[in-house]
């Protein structure tokens, strides 16, 4: 089941205490939601579109299993709206292994096809 926009932005306000307006958040996830059709979905899915604009009942494309990279995401740019370096260079590691973690398993799981030869000497 696809995870709504307005999940993951209830999600990091909880962990971050912010008055950047949700408006905002969603634009930021929209353009990380272009990011991943630009530099992933589109070399495995070609017909994947991506949505204009997201708004708090978009569905999002990274399965709910994966949803720490949209709440790391939205982590690193409250942090970084708010001039709090620091922990923003914390959030960035760790979203960076988010989605490492992500675009690792989207690539074994959309190259499963795809079938090795042997050839024995």
């Amino acid at each position: 089941m696809a995870i709504l926009a307005h999940e993951i932005v209830e999600e990091a306000d909880a962990m971050r205490d912010n008055t950047i307006p949700d408006e905002q958040k969603y634009t930021w996830l929209s353009r990380f939601e272009k990011e991943l059709h630009d530099t992933l979905y589109r070399f495995y899915t070609p017909d994947v579109s991506v949505p204009d604009a997201v708004t708090a009942d978009t569905p999002l494309s990274i399965p709910e299993a994966f949803a720490d990279v949209y709440i790391s995401y939205l982590a690193l740019k409250i942090d970084y709206a708010n001039g709090e370096i620091d922990r923003y260079n914390n959030d960035l590691q760790l979203f960076s292994s988010y989605k490492q973690s992500f675009a690792e398993w989207f690539h074994v799981s959309h190259t499963s096809n795809i079938t090795a030869t042997y050839n024995a000497l």
